[in-house]
């Protein structure tokens, strides 16, 4: 969430440097948007941003006197296989891994997607008391452990199927572009199911 009035009141360079940065990590991007697209997406938060925007796969849009700014769900990379044992970037913005010895290679195909509006489903009213601190919107959009198509885990709200061998899964925040230049991990004790 960003302050709309603060980045209205802010020099215009280091204003639209900061949207910069912010677009880049959370969209899971290498490279800055386009020049002429921060100046008009600028130009929007200081004067009427509508229901929202959409840039470089982020969404932006007006919540409770503030700017949201997260993932565009269209723009989400597809589900990937990581390799037992090997670390893999999902989306551009997750370090992903999966233990060799992890017990849920027997289970079947796993892969790494978006919970999307069927992990949703599937996690019913159960992901109301667990994610509170985020908005709904964003949701949809984190990542999650699938098998063979059923929900198996979403280690950003803390939940994983009953058995499920949680310390052989680990899920960091790890931007191809950091937002402040280093590494960042957000929430690394909640963001690795243990």
């Amino acid at each position: 969430c960003l302050d709309a009035s603060a980045l209205a009141e802010a020099a215009a360079e280091p204003r639209l440097r900061a949207l910069a940065n912010l677009l880049t990590c959370i969209g899971g991007m290498e490279f800055a948007p386009r020049h002429d697209s921060l100046i008009r997406l600028a130009e929007a938060l200081t004067a009427d941003l509508g229901t929202g925007r959409t840039l470089h796969g982020c969404r932006i849009v007006p919540r409770r006197g503030m700017v949201l700014l997260y993932r565009e769900a269209a723009a989400l990379a597809p589900p990937l296989t990581p390799a037992p044992g090997a670390q893999a970037l999902w989306d551009g913005r997750f370090a992903v891994r999966l233990a060799a010895r992890w017990s849920g290679w027997r289970g079947g195909a796993v892969s790494i997607g978006a919970v999307g509006n069927a992990g949703l489903q599937a996690l019913g009213k159960g992901v109301r008391s667990t994610a509170l601190h985020l908005p709904r919107a964003v949701l949809p959009t984190l990542p999650a452990l699938w098998r063979n198509g059923v929900l198996v885990a979403v280690p950003h709200l803390d939940w994983g199927e009953v058995g499920l061998d949680r310390a052989a899964l680990s899920v960091m925040f790890r931007p191809r572009r950091a937002l402040l230049g280093a590494p960042v991990a957000v929430a690394a004790a909640r963001a690795s199911i243990m």
